[in-house]
């Protein structure tokens, strides 16, 4: 509760596992493929829900998602997000404040961003939890990064790498953004690949109609 009506407060669930950085990259906890398949669907939703309502993250990484007990997931820390016209429209910003090894091409070089610089960073983070590694993690400086992105270098696939996912991952990486995916075709392809697993179809159905949904979550004083 705040009595400053100035400012403006984000009170946002406990989840019992952290983030996915901390839950996946840093501790390393092992999981089935159906659980990361359930796990990036969640994450595509929250983002895909924030893209519906004309917001854009421009932070989207695995540490900005939080994970709960109960294996849903979050999306969260919006400090960086920003308010778009329409789904079309692209923003530029005067900082060049950003998580580099996460950044699209035109976000580094330009200082824009769009729906697609958002689903650009998806792909990363899709690489970070395949792999449990940071992005261009050989390079000690950020400057490097930059100078690799802008030359057309990607993250390594990762070896053994389930075919579906190194297709999203391409599909998220192209320099134009025009030419990058939809957060709705990397949805449906993640859902015929657990289909392919032995996930309940009813379930993804189910997660597929809530995701439109907000969760509020409250205590009545």
């Amino acid at each position: 509760m705040t009595k400053e009506d100035s400012k403006i407060y984000l009170l946002t669930k406990l989840c019992l596992h952290g983030s996915l950085y901390d839950y996946l990259v840093k501790r390393l906890i092992a999981i089935t493929e159906l659980e990361l398949g359930k796990i990036f669907l969640q994450m595509c939703y929250g983002l895909d829900y924030l893209h519906l309502n004309q917001v854009i993250h421009r932070d989207v990484a695995a540490r900005n998602f939080l994970y709960d007990s109960d294996h849903k997931v979050y999306i969260t820390d919006f400090g960086m997000s920003r308010l778009l016209l329409d789904n079309n429209y692209v923003q530029s910003t005067r900082t060049q404040e950003g998580p580099i090894r996460w950044m699209a091409p035109e976000s580094l070089k330009e200082k824009k961003y769009s729906v697609k610089s958002d689903i650009y960073m998806m792909g990363v983070t899709l690489w970070e939890l395949l792999t449990r590694k940071t992005p261009y993690g050989e390079c000690q400086n950020v400057l490097d990064v930059y100078e690799l992105v802008m030359s057309g270098e990607r993250p390594t696939m990762p070896t053994d790498c389930p075919p579906v996912y190194e297709e999203i991952m391409i599909q998220c990486w192209h320099t134009d953004p025009l030419e990058r995916t939809s957060l709705n075709v990397i949805m449906q392809s993640v859902q015929s690949y657990m289909r392919q697993l032995g996930f309940d179809r009813e379930e993804i159905e189910q997660m597929d109609r809530q995701h439109q949904q907000i969760e509020i979550i409250y205590e009545k004083l």
